[in-house]
């Protein structure tokens, strides 16, 4: 299983979600391909990732993540000995994330808003990624 993590304000219509989704169609495998609409709370975004994989062997399973994405494919690799791959992954998300707390407009659809909550820094903060303190 590649299960793909987007970034903040993404989703699955991104560019490299699409792509990674159309290439493992080529292959025959898309079966094994998933990647979902990530909350905007760091918390169920990890519970959601935790569930969709929860049934998976580490040894087949490969976690893909940008950006925040990234963040949390870091986290989830090492809680499940499972394969990541990370693209620009965020690294100290909870500070980097600061500045954007308040109403957002999401990337692939201009229409739909949300609200980056105060307590999702905490939530990043408790994510705990190896090194980072």
């Amino acid at each position: 299983m590649i299960l793909y993590l987007h970034g903040f304000r993404s989703s699955p219509q991104s560019f490299k979600a699409r792509l990674l989704e159309e290439r493992m169609a080529q292959l025959g495998r898309a079966h094994e391909y998933a990647c979902p609409q990530l909350p905007v709370s760091p918390r169920e975004a990890v519970e959601l990732a935790l569930a969709l994989t929860r049934n998976a062997d580490p040894a087949q399973l490969t976690l893909f993540g940008s950006s925040l994405g990234g963040y949390y494919a870091t986290f989830l690799a090492e809680k499940l000995g499972c394969r990541a791959v990370m693209l620009n992954p965020a690294m100290r998300a909870f500070e980097k994330l600061a500045g954007y707390v308040g109403p957002q407009t999401m990337y692939h659809d201009e229409g739909e808003s949300f609200e980056f909550k105060p307590a999702y820094l905490d939530e990043l903060r408790g994510v705990g990624v190896a090194g980072e303190s």
